[in-house]
């Protein structure tokens, strides 16, 4: 139901808005040959993005056409896919009600609704780069079935791989698998060292190919990206940055005035009390599926996803002052802040470790208050996403 919701917001008024000029360019991409895409990709230089998504789209017009509606239906379709794997992390990560959560929440989204409604890549790889982490989450706990252990090292492999081809940005995600990978071996060296060569194995070796498979593409992204760069300075505008993206995030296109900075602070509430120290949503109904060597790692997951990639974009800073220039860039993180404020909702509502009852009442409101509010704002703010201006 999840699912059919986002893919019906995604496909609602698919060509309300004309192709812009990046568009434009992807529609042409998609009409050359896949070996020209290939080597015109990895070149980097006529284009600044790798080929996979070109790749993509070029096999999706040759089936549906070149219309607008069969090109951007792509996106549509891919968008509305990620809800899948949010669902899944947010159930193994809090419970079921935080999975169900998180996916609400992606699916009304403005921001993820309108890049999903976009000829470019950057759904495409946000899509490609969850199924991956997924994946990646789902073969270090897997250890007691060596069948699907095996396809989540493939789903991972290969899911990887296109998200870096497709956007380069998507590499920032490597760094934040291999210390899930390192948390996962150390969790696993505490508790439970009959599984600790199982998760080095099987974590390490998924991450060694992948690193091998994209060392081509980023040797040559190094190489082109200081003919054009302009360097900055570390964490330059950081807040300003921050309070940037957040509006984007949770409102794109609409301008929503003081009652939209208000808003946005809640969400920001929602976002630590997501990731504060302490117990997850321990109140609410364990899934059988949910293993206790996962249950309530997901704030720590949660927040390295969130981080990393935002440390390293200011180091980047000293490179390229454009880091930070567009919030679509940051697409890729959007999923992340949805599983974030699912927990922290459902872990105020459940409250099951408070002993006062008006300790667990006022934990309840305020964990309603976020919930309604966050899911106020998508509601408030997705129209704009169809309107002239």
């Amino acid at each position: 139901l999840l699912f059919v919701l986002a893919l019906s917001l995604r496909l609602w008024r698919l060509t309300y808005h004309s192709f812009w000029f990046d568009e434009a360019v992807s529609a042409g991409w998609a009409g050359w040959r896949a070996a020209d895409i290939v080597r015109v990709g990895m070149e980097l230089t006529l284009d600044k993005h790798p080929p996979v998504y070109y790749l993509l789209l070029r096999g999706w017009t040759l089936l549906f056409g070149t219309g607008d509606a069969a090109i951007r239906s792509l996106e549509a379709l891919l968008g509305a896919l990620i809800i899948f794997p949010i669902f899944a992390l947010g159930q193994r990560w809090q419970c079921r009600a935080g999975g169900a959560v998180a996916a609400l929440l992606a699916a009304i989204n403005p921001f993820l609704v309108w890049y999903s409604q976009e000829a470019r890549m950057f759904m495409p790889a946000a899509a490609f780069a969850l199924l991956g982490l997924w994946a990646f989450v789902s073969l270090l706990d897997d250890a007691h079935s060596r069948r699907r252990a095996l396809l989540a090292w493939g789903i991972f492999v290969v899911a990887t791989l296109a998200g870096v081809y497709a956007y380069l940005f998507n590499a920032l995600l490597l760094p934040v698998a291999g210390l899930w990978w390192l948390l996962a071996v150390g969790r696993a060296w505490r508790a439970d060292r009959r599984r600790l060569s199982y998760v080095g194995l099987a974590g390490g070796s998924a991450l060694a190919v992948v690193a091998v498979g994209f060392w081509p593409l980023a040797r040559q992204a190094w190489a082109v990206s200081g003919a054009e760069a302009t360097p900055g300075r570390v964490f330059q505008d950081a807040g300003v940055i921050l309070w940037q993206l957040g509006h984007a995030f949770l409102f794109n296109k609409a301008r929503l005035g003081s009652w939209g900075d208000g808003l946005l602070v809640l969400a920001a509430l929602a976002v630590l009390i997501g990731l504060w120290p302490g117990s997850p949503a321990s109140g609410a109904r364990e899934e059988p599926s949910a293993r206790p060597a996962w249950r309530g790692r997901g704030r720590s997951e949660l927040a390295v996803a969130l981080l990393v990639p935002w440390l390293i974009g200011n180091l980047l800073l000293i490179r390229d002052a454009r880091a930070f220039a567009e919030p679509r860039y940051w697409l890729f993180l959007v999923p992340f802040v949805c599983l974030t404020w699912a927990a922290a909702s459902v872990r105020l509502i459940a409250n099951g470790r408070l002993t006062s009852p008006i300790a667990r009442t006022g934990a309840g409101l305020l964990g309603g208050l976020l919930l309604v509010s966050l899911l106020a704002a998508s509601l408030v703010a997705l129209p704009w996403n169809w309107r002239p201006e």
